[in-house]
C-alpha cells in the first residue's frame, strides 16, 4: 500500500494533462489524501499544508510564525520570485495552474 499524506489546500489549483484537459481540481480549504511525494510537492509550492504537521515555531522578532508572514505577503500581493510575476517553473513543468 502506498503511503498517503493529508493536505489542505490554501488556494484553488487545477492539474491538466499534456493536451490541456483538466484531470484534477483542488479547492481552497478542502482536504485531500495524496501520495506523499505529490503532497510534498504541493506543500513546497505553497499551495497546501500538511494537516498533521506540528505548527511552525513563531518568529522571535515579531511573534508571528513563518506561515503568518507568508500569508500576510500573499494577502497584500507580495511574494518572492517568479510567482510574483505569474510565472512558475512548476506550472510549466507539471501542467499545474492556479485557478483565478
Amino acid at each position: 500500500m502506498d503511503a498517503k499524506k493529508t493536505v489542505e489546500f490554501t488556494q484553488d489549483r487545477v492539474v491538466e494533462d499534456a493536451d490541456g484537459t483538466v484531470v484534477k481540481r483542488f479547492k481552497t480549504g478542502k482536504r485531500y489524501d495524496l501520495p506523499v511525494a505529490s503532497a510534498d510537492r504541493w506543500i513546497r509550492r505553497g499551495a497546501a499544508f500538511d494537516v498533521d504537521a506540528p505548527p511552525e515555531p513563531a518568529d522571535e522578532g515579531t511573534g508571528e510564525s513563518a506561515d503568518d508572514e507568508a500569508a500576510g505577503k500573499a494577502a497584500h500581493g507580495k511574494s518572492a520570485g517568479k510567482a510574483a510575476h505569474g510565472k512558475s517553473a512548476g506550472k510549466a513543468a507539471h501542467g499545474n495552474k492556479k485557478v483565478p
